[in-house]
């Protein structure tokens, strides 16, 4: 393209094979390196992950190369950041933490990861906050509610419903995306749905209340009320069981047509894709509307059909960091912290105690910050400042606390604050 143009020539450059970071889908990539700098980013087919395809996300979103890459820590003195020494920056860091724990304890301290850091960094961050700090407040941002969805479904995975597996997305018959944008948050997933379209006729139940790319593609697109998911799914199932179905369709605001073609294609699935989506992780209704969906599959329980169940989760590696156990609820292996058993097997392996209870949220640290009960939060490679919900309440939390480390490798708006 443009950026790589007499930039370098084929012979100059060394090819890498690598993973795109850009989204959960884990497209395979080559990296084009050029003494040193990444000049060009292409597609590594890899038939059961990406069919070749590349987005544009992934290939001109590539952050190493930046600019504006962060090369030494900075503090803030007088009110501005400075760049300072690696010993400075650990022990204002260690000293600070350790010094709000003993004066206020280990529930005044936060931690919040992220999504994008590998399985090794976000282990690391909650035992340092678990057993080092004794604090139970520790999340990561991006997240939905995918953990909590997960295990909705833990009595049906390998029975009624499969893992999910991209391939078969193209050997399915009926596509059923539930509360997502798959072409933005997730391009190459759109395109693969798009070829089941055109290749295998598959059909396309599409729930959502906005329009997207794939909306003229949907047969139906039901454009239910936002926070109304529940009253659509089970307007659905009370079609398939004949039932009256009036108040649920004047709730969700949908037409008694679309959900009679959602309930004809739902029931003649031979093998059927769920896709649940970003926006419906994250509403206020996704429990209700989780448990409606978990009724209908129940449904083709025991009829010999293939039902798969994926999650598009936000960031490349969200499933690492709630397998990690940077949830407040969860530890490692998704434990739950009120096991003695699960503590124990922790505390031999750390050589230290473990919180006893479940944490706070993200969103819950800066409201508790706000009232002045967390005094200190460590932002690890997240930026929830620019979050389109919690942005302006996270300002005003950082605004108040005493201490906030942000460790990212460059000055984001979060980090500006720090």
């Amino acid at each position: 393209g443009k950026q790589y143009r007499f930039r370098s020539r084929p012979w100059e450059y060394r090819s890498y094979p690598s993973t795109c970071a850009n989204c959960s889908v884990g497209c395979n990539v080559d990296l084009h390196v050029r003494k040193g700098e990444i000049v060009r980013v292409v597609p590594r087919e890899n038939p059961d992950v990406d069919d070749g395809w590349l987005c544009d996300r992934g290939r001109f979103g590539l952050a190493p190369s930046r600019t504006d890459r962060l090369t030494t820590p900075m503090i803030r003195r007088n009110g501005t950041l400075h760049p300072t020494s690696w010993e400075e920056a650990i022990g204002a860091v260690a000293g600070s933490l350790d010094g709000l724990r003993k004066r206020f304890g280990g529930e005044s301290l936060g931690a919040i990861g992220s999504g994008r850091l590998s399985n090794e960094e976000n282990y690391l961050l909650q035992k340092l906050f678990r057993a080092g700090l004794e604090s139970p407040n520790i999340d990561h941002h991006p997240r939905g509610r995918w953990a909590d969805i997960e295990e909705a479904f833990k009595n049906l995975w390998g029975k009624t419903i499969e893992r999910f597996s991209i391939p078969e997305i193209d050997r399915s018959d009926v596509l059923f995306l539930v509360g997502g944008d798959v072409s933005e948050d997730q391009p190459v997933i759109e395109l693969r749905i798009k070829k089941a379209i055109r290749r295998s006729h598959a059909g396309l139940i599409m729930a959502f209340p906005w329009e997207t790319e794939l909306s003229p593609h949907a047969r139906p697109w039901i454009r239910y009320r936002a926070g109304k998911g529940r009253q659509l799914i089970d307007a659905v199932l009370l079609k398939l069981e004949e039932g009256a179905l009036e108040n649920l369709l004047s709730e969700a605001g949908v037409s008694p047509q679309a959900v009679s073609e959602a309930a004809s294609a739902f029931d003649r699935a031979e093998r059927l894709t769920l896709l649940i989506g970003r926006e419906l992780s994250s509403s206020p209704d996704w429990e209700e509307t989780v448990a409606a969906l978990r009724r209908l599959l129940q449904r083709r329980s025991g009829r010999g059909k293939f039902t798969q169940i994926g999650l598009m989760q936000e960031a490349c590696n969200t499933q690492g960091a709630s397998d990690m156990g940077l949830l407040p609820h969860r530890l490692p292996g998704y434990l739950d912290p009120g096991n003695p058993e699960a503590r124990r097997a922790l505390e031999v392996l750390w050589s230290r105690s473990v919180p006893d209870r479940a944490g706070l949220s993200w969103q819950e640290m800066c409201s508790a910050a706000e009232r002045g009960k967390v005094k200190g939060l460590y932002i690890m490679s997240s930026d929830p400042v620019i979050d389109r919900e919690m942005g302006g309440p996270v300002r005003e939390a950082i605004a108040r606390l005493a201490f906030v480390v942000v460790q990212d490798h460059r000055l984001t708006e979060t980090a500006r604050l720090a």
